[in-house]
């Protein structure tokens, strides 16, 4: 929330982009506190298409509800995924960021053994959390969505080809 510029105390930030009379882009920000609240608004204009982007194009294929596979936001640089969905009679689409930010906070405050680690990877199997009691595991500086392959630790080249699930896996 604070690379949105928003104000100490925001918990939810929405967005509205429109365009004006006079046929510019521009964007609308509240941002709502804990108790939903308005705390702070601005507007100004915006370069920003959503149309152009994966989770607009998502909600208008698979309605009622699109969910993306992780990515990093445009608004904010942080990691995190979108549930979209249509707007009646195509007017447009509604879009929720969902942060994974919360999943990484998580794993650094569970204890671990001297020698664990806890990764939690996608269906691509790109990093999307960790957490390591010991620097074996190469993942201390790995920055989110890199492949489990690319990290130089033997340890891990085995989740590369590792595929959870049912009983059909």
């Amino acid at each position: 929330i604070a690379a949105l510029g928003a104000p100490e105390g925001t918990r939810y930030a929405l967005r509205t982009i429109s365009r004006s009379p006079a046929g510019e882009r521009e964007e609308a920000w509240q941002f709502w506190s804990d108790q939903r609240e308005v705390i702070a608004s601005r507007r100004g204009k915006t370069d920003y298409h959503p149309t152009q982007r994966p989770w607009y194009g998502g909600a208008k294929q698979a309605p009622p509800v699109a969910i993306t596979e992780p990515y990093i936001f445009a608004s904010s640089q942080a990691l995190g995924l979108t549930v979209s969905s249509p707007l009646r009679e195509g007017v447009g689409v509604a879009g929720a960021d969902l942060s994974l930010s919360a999943l990484q906070r998580f794993l650094a405050g569970t204890a671990l053994t001297p020698e664990s680690a806890i990764v939690v990877l996608d269906r691509g199997n790109r990093i999307l959390a960790y957490h390591s009691a010991s620097s074996a595991y190469g993942v201390g500086a790995v920055a989110a969505l890199t492949p489990i392959s690319s990290v130089p630790s033997p340890h891990l080249a085995v989740l590369g080809n590792w595929r959870g699930g049912g009983a059909d896996d």
